[in-house]
């Protein structure tokens, strides 16, 4: 066996030893011939290298090889804003109050998008959305026009740079069609399209001039002494035509309404649907209506809510109608249910995937799935350490973390020295690149360790007084490093 490359096993570690100086070249390294340590690598935090960080564990029980292998997101006003990779295991964590966490374009550019609440050490004075770039950089805060404040519901970027956002006005109303009295609190939902930009107002819809106080399905405030939330939008979108689609959960109606004059062209659901609904396509107090190609909308039939005595289902479920707009009816196209049949009284969204599947965030309860169009089961996970989230998806992202490799060295033996290693944001290194020695500027290349999860741990047979180690790609090449650190 040459000097240059002797396989050491030692204490129940296998490591690859590699000879050269860590001064030449651009420390890239081949890592066709790496050996797993003994050891396995911690699955969910904390973390020894981020304590600060400690994202809901994802617990996979079900990954069939036709489930989509995209990245997962998902915010959570609780935890904070995570991605997972399609292991379940985390690749970036934000702590934080953030909801529609999410990929979007803008300016062309792929690029990350959630609403953030004011927290300790956030910077945030108020709700806002939020746009980051590759490097996890916020590039741009947007605000509703009008100094409405910013509603976690709906963060909906265009092509045209614009941006659809929710938000409430509390105001009085005549409540008496619901038993309330003459001149009631009642909180008014409005949808608007800002400039991401400029911040200029582009359109502005109020669900009082609209949606009459008598469509509503509410009937109590979700707390004693707040105003009744007739409406509760929690979706908007443009429609290919122009136009907006409008989700009401307090009506148990979707609306298209005209970006010109605001009024209701069409109204799918609830009291006065203009569509005649079909063998099981009624829904209730709905979440995240997107139109689809063809004549589709997709939506979470939640079925209930914290706002309603009502309980129509046992269970919530996925849901695609397929729209006849020459005879004006409603079908069911597609349903999604959970193995665990939970009936989800809040949150959740249904998300269709290039590759035709769907992916659903179950919202109240933490789970997420993934469907074949005929509802087979592909992908199926919990979140742990959460009662809940808003929404969840699965989109491409290759984010570049910032700044350095976090690191942690402990001699555990005399001859064994135990490594900690974690870059939040990178998904990217496949092999750790391990140099050591007993001064800062004479490390030696010590070894290559695969990268197991979020955080890799390993060890090297040797003692030393300083570790670095460095980040490489599939190609072997180095993109990102850990300081030297000084073994403890």
């Amino acid at each position: 066996m040459s000097a240059g490359l002797a396989v050491v096993l030692m204490l129940g570690v296998a490591i690859v030893q590699v000879g050269n100086d860590a001064s030449s070249g651009d420390g890239s390294a081949k890592s066709g011939s790496v050996a797993k340590a003994a050891e396995p690598s911690s699955k969910g935090g904390p973390y020894r290298t981020r304590p600060d960080l400690n994202p809901p564990k994802m617990t996979v029980k079900t990954l069939d090889p036709g489930a989509t292998d995209q990245k997962i997101f998902v915010g959570s006003k609780v935890a904070g804003a995570a991605i997972y990779d399609d292991q379940g295991e985390p690749i970036w964590f934000l702590p934080s109050r953030s909801m529609d966490f999410r990929t979007q374009i803008y300016r062309g550019k792929r690029v990350l998008t959630w609403f953030q609440a004011p927290t300790k050490g956030s910077g945030l004075k108020r709700n806002t959305y939020m746009i980051a770039n590759r490097h996890y950089k916020v590039i741009k805060k947007v605000y509703p026009a009008h100094h409405h404040g910013a509603d976690s519901h709906e963060f909906r970027l265009t092509r045209r740079n614009t941006a659809f956002v929710t938000a409430y006005n509390a105001t009085r109303a005549n409540l008496s069609p619901i038993g309330g009295p003459r001149n009631g609190p009642v909180s008014e939902s409005v949808a608007q399209e800002v400039d991401v930009r400029t911040g200029r107002l582009l359109f502005e819809w109020h669900s009082l001039k609209h949606v009459p106080i008598r469509d509503t399905f509410v009937n109590k405030s979700r707390h004693p002494g707040e105003p009744i939330d007739y409406f509760h939008i929690n979706s908007v979108m443009g429609t290919p035509d122009g136009n907006v689609l409008i989700s009401g959960r307090g009506t148990n109606a979707i609306y298209k309404v005209s970006r010109k004059t605001g009024r209701v062209i069409w109204t799918l659901g609830g009291k006065r649907s203009d569509f005649k609904m079909g063998k099981g396509a009624v829904f209730h107090q709905q979440h995240d209506a997107r139109l689809l190609p063809g004549g589709r909308i997709s939506l979470f039939d939640n079925t209930t809510s914290p706002t309603t005595t009502k309980k129509p289902r046992k269970q919530s479920r996925g849901l695609v109608l397929k729209l006849n707009f020459k005879k004006m009816t409603a079908k069911v196209d597609n349903e999604f249910y959970n193995p665990a049949k939970p009936l989800s009284t809040q949150q959740a969204n249904v998300q269709v995937l290039k590759d035709g599947n769907f992916f659903v965030g179950w919202g109240g309860v933490p789970l997420i799935s993934e469907h074949r169009p005929s509802g087979k089961v592909v992908f199926d996970a919990k979140l742990e350490g959460i009662n809940s989230f808003y929404r969840a998806y699965r989109q491409p992202w290759s984010g570049k973390a910032p700044g350095k490799v976090a690191l942690i060295a402990e001699a555990v033996e005399p001859d064994k020295t135990k490594l900690w290693m974690s870059w939040n944001g990178d998904s990217s290194v496949r092999d750790w690149q391990v140099l050591a020695g007993n001064g800062k500027n004479s490390l030696k290349q010590a070894g290559l360790r695969e990268r197991d999860g979020f955080e890799t741990v390993t060890a090297i047979p040797q003692s030393a007084k300083y570790v670095r180690v460095k980040g490489l790609n599939a190609k072997g090449k180095a993109i990102g490093s850990s300081r030297t650190v000084k073994v403890r």
